[in-house]
């Protein structure tokens, strides 16, 4: 269910960025949704809902505010490696080795960085 909430705002906002209030306020929500999937608040999918727009349709507003589409920490994508690495099924696209024999973290450090 979509609720609606009134915002004020001074009608020199619409024109210093030459735009409709409809298209400024599309616009305004556009930019916080994508900066708080940034932040890593919301997910892909609840960035969809609340924009109106399907997830294939979000990944080009992510490019045009410069906001990658994977959203990883260090610390979760380590996770993610370990966990492969536990499967041994990892390779990096820098080098043909199977990496399943490195455990360590400093050289999994050190091999992102290449």
């Amino acid at each position: 269910m979509l609720r609606t909430y009134p915002i004020e705002l001074p009608q020199s906002a619409f024109s210093a960025l030459r735009k409709e209030p409809a298209e400024f306020i599309r616009e305004m929500k556009y930019a916080a949704v994508v900066k708080w999937y940034e932040m890593g608040g919301i997910s892909q999918g609840k960035t969809a809902e609340t924009t109106g727009l399907s997830r294939y349709d979000f990944i080009p507003l992510l490019t045009r505010y410069k906001v990658s589409v994977i959203q990883y920490t260090e610390k979760s994508l380590e996770e993610v490696v370990r966990w492969s690495l536990g499967r041994g099924d990892i390779r990096f696209a820098s080098d043909n080795r199977d990496y399943t024999e490195i455990s360590d973290e400093c050289c999994f450090r050190r091999n992102l960085r290449t």
